[in-house]
């Protein structure tokens, strides 16, 4: 069984660099009700970063 979410972010940089809008996204995948993978992907207009974390 594989669960998603996504939700719209705005996040606030630090230093007063301008807010970036982006897009959140989270698989979590269960198997046998443990979890066997967790993937959180953000993704901005200029670029895109990726966790995740196999258990």
């Amino acid at each position: 069984m594989v669960k998603q979410a996504a939700a719209k972010k705005e996040t606030q940089e630090p230093y007063g660099k301008a807010r970036k809008e982006g897009v959140s996204e989270v698989n979590i995948t269960i198997r046998n009700g443990n979890v066997i993978k967790f993937e959180h992907t953000i993704r901005f207009l200029e670029e895109e970063c990726m966790y995740g974390d196999g258990i």
